[in-house]
């Protein structure tokens, strides 16, 4: 049995995805684990915008148009697009939503690791037209688009060219631990 610590270690960002679709009852245990994520005084500020390929491929062919082209390039072979958004501001109390990012982050998380948990393998990206985004989905003014995701089952790396396999192939390192986790103050790198 995987433990918590197995599936999130194992989590990769992907650029290679097969070609096999994933089931809508999936997809929907998927986002009921982000639906499920911790927010700011429960704000649950986070919104999804998903293309299937297989379901609504004109939602699917807009997201991978917003994308930038060296994410394009390996994106389109992933099943699933996935755009997050944050709800920004809070127009009940009249002020901006600082952690808003933060709980879409939390939510994006949980979707992550449910999808790894199900053998599947996911990828975020920050390379895309945000402002293009805006205007074809027509995102309303408090919502600002945070993330995309790609989610597929991985696929064979030989699909990849030479350039690709070189970026894959090389080792995902972590900064040590006590470079980021401090007991008393601040710590200054030299």
């Amino acid at each position: 049995m995987n433990t918590l610590e197995d599936i999130i270690k194992k989590r990769k960002s992907t650029i290679i995805f097969q070609d096999k679709p994933i089931a809508e009852s999936d997809l929907k245990l998927i986002f009921e684990a982000a639906r499920w994520a911790p927010s700011s005084f429960n704000r649950q500020p986070w919104r999804f915008i998903v293309g299937n390929k297989n379901e609504n491929q004109d939602t699917y062919n807009k997201l991978l148009d917003i994308l930038f082209d060296g994410n394009k390039v390996w994106a389109i072979r992933a099943p699933v697009l996935i755009l997050s958004i944050a709800e920004t501001y809070m127009k009940d109390r009249g002020q901006e939503n600082r952690f808003a990012f933060h709980d879409t982050g939390m939510a994006t998380a949980n979707l992550y690791i449910q999808a790894v948990s199900m053998g599947l393998s996911v990828h975020i990206m920050g390379g895309y037209d945000k402002d293009k985004a805006r205007k074809v989905f027509q995102i309303p003014e408090y919502f600002e688009p945070a993330a995309m995701i790609a989610l597929g089952y991985l696929g064979n790396i030989d699909e990849l060219n030479e350039q690709q396999k070189l970026r894959k192939l090389g080792d995902s390192t972590r900064n040590p631990f006590e470079s980021i986790v401090f007991k008393e103050s601040w710590k200054l790198e030299n």
